[in-house]
């Protein structure tokens, strides 16, 4: 971006910058340091671009705590049987 001195204010030219492989071509327009802001001006496009959304809800669940605990209960019933199946198996093994 080069500033070329005018008589009571700066002007900015900047050169266009080219994405060859979308047919883009993209050129700051305008910097405006009092709104923190710039303007891009954008030649190449043929519609109006929208942006995609992605949305995403978080519901809270009312009984998902007990949803947990069935789990809880059956990984612990689980883990039971297989002790007393390891255990069944050892006595027949040693006997």
């Amino acid at each position: 971006m080069q500033c070329i001195p005018k008589t009571d204010r700066a002007i900015y030219f900047s050169p266009p910058s080219f994405a060859r492989e979308f047919d883009l071509e993209f050129q700051f327009t305008q910097i405006n340091p009092q709104e923190n802001s710039i303007e891009i001006t954008v030649t190449g496009l043929e519609e109006e671009y929208e942006p995609e959304w992605v949305l995403i809800v978080a519901d809270e669940k009312p009984f998902i705590s007990v949803v947990w605990a069935g789990t809880f209960m059956l990984m612990i019933g689980f883990s039971i049987s297989i002790f007393r199946h390891w255990g069944r198996e050892r006595k027949k093994n040693t006997e």
